[in-house]
């Protein structure tokens, strides 16, 4: 149908600028140049149900839960400034995951909102699918000038979900 031929005809991730966008996002600390032949080498071989694509911590699969993929080994922060420099891109942008999340730092991540880690990974599913809470969803609104992020509602709200000249006077 014209749907899944659209939909087949989308990148499985993007590098944009400094921003890497993927639907579960876990690159298990590739290149961008691993990543794309690993795609490109699994799909001509096994389509769509390649394990790179369909296994349960793959770059469209991998969960939140139990832990956050990045909380698996090592430390979490800096398992993301090296996912993201192995990609050449200072973020990460991440759906697949709208429920709520506890971090091993103790904070949490309610589900439904918009969520960053570090200014290095950022949580985009707020289930506006019907299959799970239909929310009206968000735009991220990414500033590259001043490296802020802002999240703008349904309702016409902001609210800032990252910026840089704040963590660095902290």
């Amino acid at each position: 149908n014209t749907t899944g031929q659209f939909l087949r005809s989308l990148p499985f991730a993007a590098r944009v600028g400094k921003w890497f966008f993927a639907h579960a996002a876990n690159t298990s600390g590739k290149t961008l140049n691993q990543l794309n032949l690993d795609l490109q080498n699994g799909v001509t071989k096994d389509g769509f149900s390649s394990s790179i694509l369909i296994d349960p911590d793959s770059l469209l699969e991998a969960r939140l839960s139990p832990s956050p993929w990045w909380e698996r080994a090592g430390t979490p922060e800096a398992t993301l400034k090296s996912y993201t420099a192995n990609l050449g891109v200072e973020h990460i942008v991440m759906g697949h995951q709208p429920g709520s999340v506890q971090f091993s730092d103790g904070t949490n991540r309610s589900k439904g909102s918009p969520f960053q880690k570090f200014g290095l990974i950022f949580m985009i599913d707020v289930g506006m699918s019907q299959g799970v809470d239909s929310n009206p969803g968000i735009v991220l609104h990414i500033n590259s000038n001043s490296n802020k992020v802002t999240t703008i509602y349904s309702d016409g709200k902001e609210t800032t979900l990252w910026n840089q000249s704040l963590k660095n006077k902290k």
